[in-house]
């Protein structure tokens, strides 16, 4: 990230700060198309686009985060020869994130969890852990990974399945209330506090009330399956 309000005119002519931002996303737009053909073709056969824009509160040029669906799909196709050729850790890389990905699969898996299918579960997740110690430092090991080892199977045990316990929704929330509290006027502690939440309730109280019955369902073009479209679809393709 940098601050879009300190680069220099174009050839040392004065330049509106909109003609700059035009023109400096046109060049990292221009690079990242480049650079993606260049080391991650992949990338661009599972058509994930990489989105930048420019925060209008700080003035900063900030690239767009990949959803779930997305990183799956760059994850599943990812080249890591092409991007780190020649490492000497090349292999064990690939097979890190490879394990991974297997985890994650597993953990999406509908249905409750048999006792063994969480002590497969778990001896993989340890394995992951103990392989990347291997790759990476030991300080770059987080708590996150602490609780899938020990805790997520724990609470497979008591649960059966812990899907229903995502917490995207609650990211989501913090999210979006986190622009409300920055955008608005008022930053007066509890004054502040009470806004955002009756902003929230009231959305809350309108998407509940006052929707529309939709008269379609969401499909996909590509598998003919329900609950998702072309774009998040999942299912292999032939490129």
């Amino acid at each position: 990230m940098f601050d879009i309000r300190e680069l220099p005119d174009n050839q040392g002519v004065y330049e509106p700060l909109e003609g700059k931002i035009k023109r400096v996303i046109e060049q990292i737009q221009s690079k990242e198309v480049q650079t993606s053909r260049k080391i991650l073709p992949a990338k661009l056969k599972v058509k994930v686009e990489w989105k930048f824009y420019v925060d209008k509160t700080s003035g900063l040029i900030k690239s767009g985060d990949f959803t779930g669906v997305e990183h799956h799909k760059i994850q599943s196709t990812i080249q890591l020869e092409n991007i780190i050729p020649g490492h000497p850790k090349l292999s064990i890389i690939k097979d890190l994130w490879t394990q991974f990905s297997c985890i994650m699969t597993l953990l999406r898996g509908k249905g409750d969890f048999t006792t063994c299918q969480i002590e497969v579960l778990q001896k993989k997740c340890k394995d992951w852990v103990k392989l990347f110690t291997t790759v990476y430092l030991a300080k770059d090991v987080t708590p996150y990974m602490h609780v899938l080892v020990y805790h997520v199977p724990e609470s497979l045990r008591i649960h059966g399945n812990i899907n229903v316990y995502s917490q995207q929704s609650v990211e989501k929330l913090n999210d979006t209330v986190t622009c409300w509290f920055f955008r608005s006027s008022n930053h007066q502690n509890n004054s502040a506090l009470k806004q955002v939440l009756c902003k929230q309730n009231r959305t809350d109280y309108l998407n509940t009330n006052c929707q529309r019955d939709r008269k379609f369902s969401v499909s996909c073009s590509a598998c003919l399956g329900e609950g998702h479209n072309k774009r998040t679809c999942l299912k292999p393709k032939n490129v």
